[in-house]
Formats: C-alpha cells, sequence, structure tokens
C-alpha cells in the first residue's frame, strides 16, 4: 500500500484523499496488523503534503485530513505503545499547540505531544500533518507552557 501510495514521496497522488478514510478505519481496528505502520503511511503522506509544491498535493488532501484528525488524536490513547508513538510524532506540531494553545484546550492527549516535544532535545524528524522542529525553541516555548 505505501508504494502505490507514498512511493518515493515528493507529491501527494489523487489516490491518497480517498484512501485516507480507509487508512483511519484500519488503524483504528485493533484487530488490524501493522497498525503503527498505516499511521506512518499517514504521517508519510502528511508530512508531503506541508513540504511538496501545492500542485503536487491532489485536490482534497487537507479536507480528507482535517476530517481524519479526531479520529488520529484519539490514537494517542491507543493500547499499541508502537501506535501510540507514531500517532504523537503524526500529531506533533507548533500549529496544532499554538491552536490549542489559544482555545485553552489542553486535555491529556494534547499534554502528552507538548510533553513529548518538551522532553525532546533533538530534531523531531517528523513532517508529520504539523510539521515541527523540536530544537526550536518557540515551539519547546509552546510545548512547555501547554505541560506547565
Amino acid at each position: 500500500m505505501t508504494t502505490k501510495l507514498y512511493h518515493q514521496g515528493g507529491w501527494v497522488c489523487s489516490a491518497a484523499p480517498a484512501a485516507l478514510p480507509l487508512l483511519t478505519d484500519l488503524v483504528s481496528d485493533r484487530a488490524v496488523h501493522h497498525r503503527r505502520e498505516v499511521v506512518e503511511l499517514i504521517r508519510l503522506l502528511a508530512g508531503e503534503a506541508v513540504t511538496a509544491a501545492e500542485k503536487w498535493v491532489a485536490p482534497g488532501w487537507q479536507r480528507a485530513l482535517d476530517g481524519a484528525r479526531p479520529r488520529l488524536l484519539a490514537l494517542l490513547d491507543d493500547a499499541d505503545p508502537r501506535v501510540r508513538r507514531e500517532t504523537t510524532v503524526l500529531a506533533a506540531g507548533i500549529a496544532a499547540l499554538r491552536y490549542l494553545a489559544d482555545i485553552g484546550v489542553v486535555d491529556g492527549r494534547v499534554r502528552a505531544v507538548a510533553q513529548a516535544i518538551a522532553d525532546n532535545p533533538r530534531r523531531i524528524a517528523c513532517n508529520g500533518g504539523w510539521r515541527t522542529f523540536s530544537e526550536d525553541e518557540q515551539i519547546r516555548a509552546a510545548a512547555s507552557a501547554l505541560v506547565d
């Protein structure tokens, strides 16, 4: 599936917006094997949407990701630590942290993402969903403010 939807990156193919609800269903079903890898695929696609030129991002991708985001964030509470870890990388980002801080929503899941960023002194090579690098002091400060 990764080869068909992501291959070597550089773009978000036209099938990705249509596939995202299915991928979200797969990763939400605890009976499915390789769930961490499915989250990784979503993270890779989300990262490409951030870094690729707009002409290389399929129309409808952002709308599909916005629709899937609540279910994906729910995976921060998943029983599988590998799924939680991959979801943390997907969810980590300054745009999300700033938005959540602005609207005053700081629940356990948000606190977990913020803590992961605040605790990580090295670059998080995630390019996922919302892009972030924890070596950026502004990002680390926003994360720390949410954790406190």
